[in-house]
């Protein structure tokens, strides 16, 4: 059977006629009768009706709106309905063409649940038995699907929350147009055409000798049937390939009905600022970029804290733009995963020479992977994506260079630079020498050609990784560090990297691998991550301040401090020597001003603020620190007699700035209400103001 459809509103590079995508579907039904609308002579899948009498409806109109809609997509303007206890069988499909081998598939449902409160879970399309192969399924909040593949230790998964939808209101009854769609790579769950979550294939499909059941799923082990499905279907379609997004853009009803939002963007034009990604989403490390006034939030996206694909982490490099810090875009993958091989995109840079973006990575060796896949580089072989605009780019699988004799094969994270003396590229790349953690160092004068150097080392035990390399008013500053980065300092571009007289800690307390990159009017942000339950979670920015003697200090970005309401509390000259704020928002800023008299040094002025469990801020203006958590900010600058602190509680982050130039990040429990209390012992420091206001 054959269709035609004009694509007069779909931007793709195609014919102003074409075939409608589910033209070559392996079974394509409309639900006016049980038969398979593709059907070939002797391959027709037919369905069969199980469940009591009455349970299943055929050839039910819809209305005049609803007819159109579904033949926009395709459909007929004829759906089944099912009610509980009821559902229809496809069995194997005709001549068993339903159980779609090796690692390319495809699925599509238009539905409409008709669930009541108490009973919102439910089968919808399914094949699973005690071994599922494919189940896509409605449970509480969420639309949820489950694949099995050969090489994975548990079943591929993804969810579309309902709550995540444009009309979360309507979202348990309204129409929908669920795809999901699976390559060599990964598996794809997306929702009235957004992409809303993903899984990462290893192996192929896994096969069963199941029946295909819609509104309905079997249990294995002759357990009996599980039809609580209850609804209208308007369209359902297997294919043995992968839809493009072009097709999947058609079978959601065109560019102006679907949902154009990225997997990341919640579409409420959030700041990045103390963010975590929607949909189980997470931000791991992170290699911010600048080029022609746009900032570059790049990160790595996380799913599972490091567990997907049996381990390896599957992590791909997304981005986040703006031009102004203050609003951002959500923009396409930089290096997204493409192949089995790829356990994961390791951290990395992006460098602009010549008029295009170098998007230079690791790969991350997976093993379990299908025999039938595309070779690419294996673990330890740097790669790079290329880019004209710096928001699409195309990965280029050939690798930079060989793992040199005596290096270990994890090599990673790389950075890249240009001397400004001799114009040559250099790379420095997390390894391991002789069983010495290290720097490679290599140098090129095209970024094609490399030539290995020796390697460069740091005063740390293990691997010194994620570098950063950047100059800032004449001095050179690298950064490393599993956890918080340490910097070292030189006057030579290449080195010898010197440790600074002042405190060398950068994003101390919880944030993770912190980078950085230029902004205008001469100034640097820094980012990185505070982990939520594992490895990876929320993205922080801070801006660096530079001192006189090349030191480096952290504030709040002013443009990314969050918005806030009237004030809870604002009181003024505190001369209480304890006092206890309680009740205050869960969310919310504080901003206190401290004064005190220099020359009561016998007094050891220091007052202390109990934020939260065991984060005690004691700031001593006589020894010029704050210390909170265990981490010490030195070298305060107390000399105007005052002292500022800045704190934020956003969900799980607590930030603390003192004096606008040392900050500390922590994660604290999220919470409704926040108790702050107040200590000054001595009274030898006066608190002149204290306000505290929740955040919009």
């Amino acid at each position: 059977m054959k269709k035609w459809f004009l694509l007069a509103a779909v931007l793709v590079a195609s014919p102003l006629w074409a075939a409608f995508p589910t033209d070559d579907a392996v079974a394509l039904w409309h639900f006016n009768d049980l038969n398979d609308a593709n059907r070939a002579e002797g391959a027709n899948s037919v369905l069969e009706i199980g469940g009591p009498d009455g349970k299943v409806l055929l050839n039910v109109p819809l209305s005049e709106t609803e007819v159109a809609e579904s033949k926009l997509r395709g459909g007929d303007g004829r759906v089944v309905k099912i009610q509980r206890g009821g559902f229809l069988n496809a069995n194997q499909g005709a001549n068993g063409e339903l159980n779609v081998g090796k690692n390319r598939l495809s699925i599509y449902l238009r539905l409409r649940l008709d669930l009541s409160e108490e009973a919102h879970d439910c089968p919808i399309f399914s094949k699973r038995g005690a071994k599922c192969a494919y189940n896509i399924f409605a449970f509480r909040d969420f639309f949820g699907v489950e694949v099995n593949t050969t090489g994975n230790r548990q079943m591929l998964s993804g969810r579309a929350p309902f709550a995540e939808m444009r009309d979360p209101a309507n979202a348990l009854t309204a129409w929908h147009d669920v795809v999901v769609r699976m390559n060599e790579g990964k598996l794809e769950f997306f929702v009235d055409g957004r992409c809303v979550d993903e899984d990462f294939v290893l192996g192929d499909l896994w096969q069963n000798d199941e029946p295909v059941l819609i509104g309905a799923q079997t249990h294995g082990g002759n357990t009996g049937i599980d039809a609580r499905f209850e609804g209208e279907i308007d369209t359902a379609a297997v294919w043995d390939r992968t839809l493009s997004d072009a097709e999947i853009l058609q079978l959601s009803g065109g560019p102006e009905r679907a949902d154009s939002r990225s997997r990341v963007d919640r579409g409420n034009g959030e700041s990045p600022q103390y963010w975590t990604p929607p949909n189980g989403y997470f931000v791991g490390d992170t290699f911010p970029f600048s080029h022609d006034g746009v900032f570059h939030a790049g990160y790595l996206l996380d799913k599972r804290h490091h567990g997907s694909k049996n381990g390896f982490g599957a992590h791909q490099w997304m981005q986040i733009t703006s031009r102004d810090l203050v609003h951002w875009e959500h923009q396409p993958f930089i290096v997204p995963i493409e192949y089995q091989q790829e356990g994961s995109i390791c951290t990395g840079s992006v460098f602009f020479h010549d008029g295009k973006f170098y998007a230079f990575y690791g790969n991350r060796w997976s093993n379990g992977f299908s025999e039938n896949v595309t070779q690419i580089p294996q673990e330890g072989l740097l790669s790079c994506s290329v880019s004209d605009d710096g928001i699409h780019f195309t990965k280029m699988l050939k690798p930079l260079f060989p793992t040199p004799e005596g290096y270990g094969h994890g090599t990673r994270d790389p950075v890249v630079f240009q001397d400004p003396q001799t114009k040559e590229f250099h790379l420095y790349a997390t390894d391991s020498y002789q069983g010495r953690g290290c720097w490679l160092h290599a140098k090129s004068k095209d970024l094609k050609d490399w030539e290995i150097l020796d390697p460069v080392y740091t005063d740390r035990s293990g691997q010194p990784e994620c570098p950063d390399w950047f100059e800032w008013g004449g001095t050179y500053y690298v950064i490393a560090g599993h956890g918080n980065g340490f910097y070292r300092v030189s006057s030579n571009p290449l080195g010898p990297w010197e440790v600074p007289a002042e405190q060398n800690i950068l994003m101390p307390g919880a944030t993770k691998v912190p980078k950085t990159a230029a902004w205008k009017d001469g100034r640097r942000l820094i980012t990185g991550w505070v982990g939520l339950g594992g490895w990876a979670g929320t993205l922080v920015f801070h801006e660096l301040i530079r001192h006189e003697n090349g030191s480096l200090g952290e504030k709040f970005v002013p443009e990314m401090i969050p918005a806030t309401e009237k004030p809870v509390v604002a009181e003024t000259n505190v001369k209480d020597a304890q006092k206890t704020w309680a009740g205050l928002p869960g969310n919310a800023r504080i901003q206190a001003e401290l004064t005190f008299d220099p020359a009561r040094r016998d007094a050891l002025p220091e007052c202390r603020f109990l934020l939260a469990k065991d984060l005690e801020l004691a700031i001593s203006p006589v020894q010029h620190t704050a210390t909170i958590g265990g981490i010490r900010l030195e070298q305060i600058d107390f000399t105007r007699r005052t002292v500022t602190l800045d704190v934020i509680f956003k969900d799980e982050v607590l930030d603390v700035c003192v004096n606008g130039e040392k900050t500390a990040t922590f994660r604290v429990p999220k919470a409704e209400a926040r108790t702050v209390s107040f200590t000054n012992e001595f009274g030898s420091m006066a608190l002149k103001s204290f306000i505290v206001s929740p955040l919009k």
